[in-house]
């Protein structure tokens, strides 16, 4: 019995699909060829959550206030008037 089967997976390839369910298929995919076999239950898992958490929406964004602030609508050329439209 292999270390994926002693925690229910056929093998490799079915434990890192499952992890697709909670994180997306590219990023999954990536770090395990990065990280390798031996970090598929450690550093892996880690890697996974630290992006979940880089992902999530900052609570402390406001988009009005970057925008209306003159130093980053001049840099990106966005302000509330033209934001969303090409």
């Amino acid at each position: 019995m292999n270390i994926y089967q002693e925690h229910g997976f056929k093998d490799r390839q079915d434990y890192l699909t499952s992890l697709c369910d909670e994180y997306p298929k590219d990023i999954v995919f990536s770090l395990a060829e990065l990280l390798g076999p031996n970090e598929d239950f450690d550093g892996l898992v880690v890697s996974l959550q630290d992006y979940a958490v880089e992902d999530e929406e900052d609570p402390y964004w406001d988009e009005d206030q970057y925008l209306d602030d003159p130093r980053h609508g001049q840099a990106t050329g966005l302000n509330r008037e033209n934001r969303g439209r090409s």
